[in-house]
């Protein structure tokens, strides 16, 4: 295990497993961890921390699912069963249960505790690039190219098929509708009952490649091929574009609260950290050698970024 000195201004961090852990807090200079990471055999498509920020699940191109226990790193739980790379994963909203999504086609609901497969949902013909969790738990929205499919957790039946453009969908807090990318700069908006558009939101730049919701339903944010991220308001579709990238951006999220987004470019080259309501830049973060996947924000704020091992120590805007 080596240990680095990093000061980072604003921003606190601690390596482990190979991933890097951020938290948005006052200035501080902190010891930094790095630790090989011995579980997956190939790189990894996506990690989520689980409701309580205890736990950490993370799919990779290995064809594996992997539990993870946040502060000793510890790999608790593989669980197996897809046939090819696991590119979405998430936990349920009382982290009893984990949804992957794979290039197999096939949606897998697995036990948490037991490490059981509960069940396994097909309807898709395409890969699966997006797997979610209605925030009462009770629905899954998958998506593939240009086809969104809604299942009921407790039965695994499909309730909605929503075949359009979209291939990211994201729940509305209240699970009323879904949020999806349309003809590449239309967000539509559709009613969960009855599968119809109830509205949209047009964005400025030529094309939008995926989405995302903050968890109170206020914000939206989209990637864009530009190197820019949208950031919208739900209710009255007003926007401002953030730009700093300048690279392919590959992953934004918003904290719990949703105060902050953090956004990860081309080959994790820069990770930055904006301030939702007024599009500030507060932090940027220069990694030096393998990529930075994505990122994910904890309960508890800290940020996950999954690739990293080494970060530059002269870190700052």
């Amino acid at each position: 295990m080596r240990r680095l000195m990093v000061g980072l201004g604003i921003v606190s961090v601690v390596l482990m497993l190979g991933q890097e852990v951020v938290s948005v807090e006052p200035k501080a200079k902190k010891e930094v961890e790095i630790v090989p990471q011995t579980g997956h055999t190939d790189s990894v498509n996506s990690v989520a921390f689980s409701p309580d920020g205890r736990y950490i699940v993370s799919g990779g191109f290995d064809n594996t699912v992997r539990l993870w226990e946040k502060d000793t790193g510890k790999l608790i739980r593989i669980f197996k069963g897809h046939t090819s790379s696991v590119d979405s994963v998430t936990f349920s909203p009382d982290g009893k249960y984990v949804v992957s999504g794979s290039n197999d086609e096939t949606i897998k609901l697995w036990n948490v505790q037991t490490g059981e497969l509960i069940r396994t949902l097909k309807g898709h013909y395409d890969k699966i690039r997006s797997v979610i969790f209605s925030s009462d738990g009770e629905y899954i929205a998958s998506g593939s190219w240009r086809e969104i499919i809604v299942w009921e957790v407790k039965s695994g039946v499909c309730i909605r098929i929503i075949r359009d453009e979209g291939s990211f969908p994201v729940f509305s807090p209240d699970v009323k509708c879904i949020f999806s990318v349309f003809n590449n700069r239309i967000v539509k908006r559709w009613d969960v009952e009855s599968g119809a558009p109830i509205g949209s939101i047009t964005v400025l730049s030529d094309s939008v490649r995926s989405i995302t919701l903050s968890s109170n339903g206020r914000y939206g944010a989209s990637i864009n091929d530009d190197n820019t991220i949208d950031v919208w308001q739900t209710k009255t579709g007003k926007w401002q574009k953030l730009k700093g990238h300048t690279t392919s951006v590959e992953s934004v999220t918003f904290s719990q609260d949703a105060k902050y987004i953090v956004s990860v470019s081309s080959n994790g080259k820069t990770i930055k950290v904006w301030e939702t309501e007024t599009g500030e830049v507060i932090q940027t973060l220069k990694e030096q050698s393998t990529s930075v996947k994505s990122a994910a924000f904890g309960p508890d704020g800290n940020i996950l970024l999954w690739g990293v091992v080494m970060v530059q120590s002269n870190c700052g805007r």
